[in-house]
């Protein structure tokens, strides 16, 4: 059975009634999935402890589409082009579902925001970090040039500070080298503000 062409094992799967066969079968098409999914699911996903999760999610997925028009058809795609759609799309809709959802602008009713706060946050954690014999004189300073800062690059490298690189980049989703020169330019412009 491991000879067969994924399509056919697929066509075989939705075509059986009989309890056994579709179990073979499943077992057979199981390997399959986790072999063409998991290395799509994990380039999307920043915490490769989900990966097991979504995989799980793709593979109730494709036991879902029996007889609906989602189901495979080999007229419209290859089995693994089909397969890797599918996991994609399960793999954005984790990222969407993580990601934190802004609060609308109310700064003109005098309300502050979660983002205004998350800022001031970031610009008290900063200062938190600082060694505790510093100056009075040299923190105030410090939260000058903080407060000169673009509330990106006061988040950047606020989140420097508690994550590796290799992590943050990943989370940003942009290169290493990119990274570094945003975090440089941050520091540049938090120097020329001392």
């Amino acid at each position: 059975m491991s000879e067969q062409p994924s399509e056919v094992l697929i066509k075989q799967y939705y075509q059986t009634d009989d309890c056994y066969t579709a179990n073979v079968l499943w077992e057979e098409l199981d390997r399959r999935i986790s072999a063409l999914a998991r290395p799509v699911i994990a380039r999307f996903v920043a915490n490769y402890n989900d990966v097991p999760d979504l995989l799980q999610t793709v593979k109730i997925r494709v036991l879902m589409t029996k007889g609906k028009s989602t189901a495979f058809d080999e007229k419209r795609s290859s089995f693994a082009t089909w397969l890797k759609t599918i996991a994609k799309r399960e793999a954005i809709s984790h990222l969407r579902a993580q990601r934190p959802r802004e609060v609308p602008e109310h700064s003109a009713l005098g309300v502050q925001t979660r983002k205004e706060n998350s800022l001031d946050l970031c610009r008290r954690r900063i200062l938190d970090m600082l060694d505790p014999e510093t100056s009075l004189l040299g923190k105030e300073k410090l939260n000058r040039a903080l407060g000169r800062l673009s509330s990106d690059q006061r988040r950047l490298l606020f989140r420097d500070q508690l994550h590796s690189r290799k992590q943050l980049a990943s989370e940003m989703k942009i290169s290493m080298p990119t990274l570094s020169r945003r975090i440089e330019a941050a520091r540049r412009a938090m120097r020329s503000g001392l």
